[in-house]
């Protein structure tokens, strides 16, 4: 799953394994805003917005970058995508599905088939998610930064940013913390001061590079990735295989101090 800036990344995104870069500079670049805390900000233009593709394995990590080596998660959701449908198979998930009504169906997950919903669930941990950033100037530190946003929040908060563009040149902006992301709103009461005009004339047309989206997240290494899987369970054959290249640099070693909201899986991420 590939950057994609601006409207198009409001497109579905393609399923694909393509690696993110890793990043050494989060927390100058992505931030996440806390409760009741709110950053006054140059508003920038409609398409400063990325899709990226994400890990989220929650509880285990919070939102994090693609490997930029070897990708042990992807191994991962192999095995347990082959334990889910081995599952299936043993409980004849399909015949079963035929003959019974929705109503019966749903019993059927929450009864005898639970184990096979269960071993999906784990599995879907594993997968790539989007996460869509959004480029805003901080007006007292003249610095661009990104805000993160799911991918059902974001087709509003970049029809808000669109809508307000007219007084993008005029006006501060406030973002705080939101159910999904963020919120954005002008501030029409506090008039600009002449630092901060000073941003805005000097930030004017500003473009988030490509670059500054694709370094935004912690880019796992292996040492990490294999102790993500350790603490899931499950992998005992696969870590006794694997040895981590020592020699490489790829990917941070550590979680950062700061990450997003994680987001766990609900049956309606399954697909049925």
């Amino acid at each position: 799953m590939a950057i994609v800036k601006g409207t198009d990344a409001l497109k579905p995104a393609e399923n694909t394994n393509n690696s993110g870069n890793s990043s050494e500079n989060e927390d100058r670049v992505l931030r996440y805003l806390k409760k009741d805390e709110a950053i006054r900000v140059r508003l920038l233009g409609a398409e400063e917005f990325a899709r990226v593709p994400v890990y989220d394995i929650y509880p285990l990590t919070g939102t994090i970058g693609i490997p930029k080596g070897t990708n042990h998660f992807e191994e991962g959701k192999k095995i347990l995508f082959a334990n889910a449908d081995k599952i299936k198979k043993d409980l004849d998930v399909e015949a079963k599905r035929k003959e019974m009504t929705d109503v019966q169906f749903k019993a059927f997950k929450e009864g005898e088939g639970s184990e096979w919903v269960a071993a999906l669930k784990e599995a879907y941990r594993l997968d790539q998610e989007s996460r869509f950033l959004f480029g805003f100037v901080d007006l007292e530190t003249g610095k661009p930064f990104l805000l993160q946003a799911t991918e059902k929040q974001a087709p509003l908060i970049q029809k808000t940013i669109q809508g307000m563009q007219g007084q993008a040149d005029s006006f501060a902006f406030t973002v705080s913390k939101a159910t999904g992301g963020f919120s954005i709103m002008p501030d029409f009461a506090t008039p600009l001061t002449e630092a901060e005009k000073k941003v805005i004339e000097e930030t004017r047309g500003l473009e988030i590079p490509v670059e500054l989206f694709e370094e935004a997240h912690f880019s796992p290494s292996e040492d990490f990735q294999l102790e993500v899987l350790k603490q899931m369970g499950h992998f005992d054959k696969y870590l006794k295989t694997v040895k981590p290249d020592t020699s490489s640099d790829e990917g941070q070693a550590s979680k950062p101090d700061e990450v997003g909201e994680p987001l766990d899986i609900t049956d309606e991420d399954l697909p049925f």
